[in-house]
């Protein structure tokens, strides 16, 4: 049980920086959100990173955090920009678009546009986490 407990802090971990590091590179270079391999990647990441989450909030050192970043992947975005889909729904619809006019595109599109003065008011769950040790 403690292993799997390791194994899923561990797969959190990795995902969110992963995620964190990828919305970071996106906000300096605003193209890569009409670039078909990072979509595909972020796609898969963000996918992995809600799973991760969900699991997550089942460990009681995790919980809160855990929660944040599922609330962050799964409600739409309010300010700076308005969306009408989530990042997890982006993610889910993406093999299912056409990659470089998909929803994920989009919505990282407007990340990428508004990330550079806003990265702190967009990514308060993913920049406000803590490791444990």
């Amino acid at each position: 049980m403690l292993m799997q407990k390791n194994k899923t802090s561990n797969s959190f971990e990795e995902h969110l920086d992963i995620i964190k590091k990828e919305m970071l590179f996106l906000f300096q270079k605003n193209h890569l959100a009409k670039d078909i391999k990072f979509l595909r990647k972020m796609a898969i990441n963000i996918k992995h990173l809600h799973f991760d989450a969900k699991n997550a909030k089942k460990n009681s050192q995790w919980k809160q955090q855990a929660k944040d970043i599922e609330h962050f992947l799964s409600t739409p975005i309010g300010a700076p920009f308005i969306s009408s889909i989530t990042l997890t729904q982006a993610a889910d619809n993406f093999s299912e678009q056409n990659p470089k006019e998909s929803d994920l595109s989009i919505l990282l599109e407007d990340f990428g546009k508004y990330g550079r003065h806003y990265a702190a008011q967009l990514l308060r769950a993913v920049l406000s986490f803590k490791r444990h040790s």
